[in-house]
């Protein structure tokens, strides 16, 4: 889904929902991506709540608008969290839109069955890769659930890999991925590419900024931060156990770590992007 068809369906997307909010469900991440900052992340957050409670997240939820959509990834695998499920069932029976995204660590074959059949609207399967940036270790128990769940699909499912090809070990479980680029997390890491916008106007996020609730990533003591590049906690929102969405969304804007964002629009020719080594 590419160009004007891409952002088609996005516009008329946003005319039906309310808020995005993307979920970290503990910190830090169980695992050690190279393309992920957790180092920067276990530095800056302070907080002796590392994981989300089913309870919390209901607070925060019961005080979004209608029709938001709820999206489980931001800064960790959310299965590393045992209540994921459950905050997924809560979200879906508040009216919610759901989706996800895993490496399927934490996840078993009679889990994925509590939630396959929900109507999710993305359900992205990060897979590990040939050159071993995302670090999943690949058991007898994993390459059996992946395979079950490329027999048995959730709505809307994607496979999606980092760097060169899917590893080599589940290339007969897995027909076609979709291959990312590494970005530089807006400097937060080296490597990847680098993007610099300088005149930076608007986030080319197509949730975060441009629906009219907004939208930020919520972590599991109930601060909010812009966005899943926000791995330094500079660009605090408030806090959602303890506030409306109303008081975060007023402090939704734009901060200098957009400038170094792959989804920044700049105002002119002046944006650099390149890939980095």
């Amino acid at each position: 889904m590419k160009g004007e068809k891409y952002d088609n369906y996005f516009n008329s997307y946003k005319k039906i929902m309310g808020a995005f909010l993307e979920i970290s469900t503990s910190i830090p991440c169980i695992l050690h991506c190279e393309y992920c900052p957790q180092e920067v992340l276990k530095k800056k957050y302070k907080s002796k709540i590392k994981n989300l409670s089913l309870n919390n997240f209901k607070i925060a939820i019961n005080k979004l608008p209608e029709n938001s959509v709820i999206t489980w990834s931001a800064f960790n695998e959310p299965f590393q969290n045992p209540e994921t499920i459950d905050m997924i069932f809560y979200a879906y029976e508040k009216g919610h839109k759901i989706q996800l995204n895993t490496t399927l660590v934490g996840l078993n074959i009679e889990k994925y069955n509590l939630i396959k059949d929900l109507p999710f609207s993305l359900f992205g399967i990060h897979l590990p890769d040939s050159e071993g940036k995302t670090v999943i270790p690949i058991t007898i128990q994993y390459k059996t659930l992946l395979k079950y769940i490329v027999e048995n699909p959730p709505l809307n499912v994607n496979y999606n890999h980092h760097a060169a090809e899917v590893h080599d070990e589940i290339k007969n479980i897995i027909n076609s991925s979709h291959k990312l680029i590494i970005h530089n997390r807006s400097g937060l890491i080296k490597g990847g590419r680098v993007d610099y916008h300088p005149n930076v106007i608007k986030c080319g996020q197509q949730f975060l900024f441009t629906n009219n609730d907004g939208g930020c990533v919520l972590l599991p003591n109930g601060d909010c931060v812009t966005c899943c590049q926000s791995f330094n906690i500079q660009e605090r929102l408030g806090n959602l156990f303890t506030q409306s969405w109303g008081e975060i969304k007023s402090n939704i804007k734009l901060f200098e770590l957009c400038k170094f964002c792959r989804y920044a629009v700049d105002k002119d020719e002046s944006a650099i992007s390149q890939l980095g080594g």
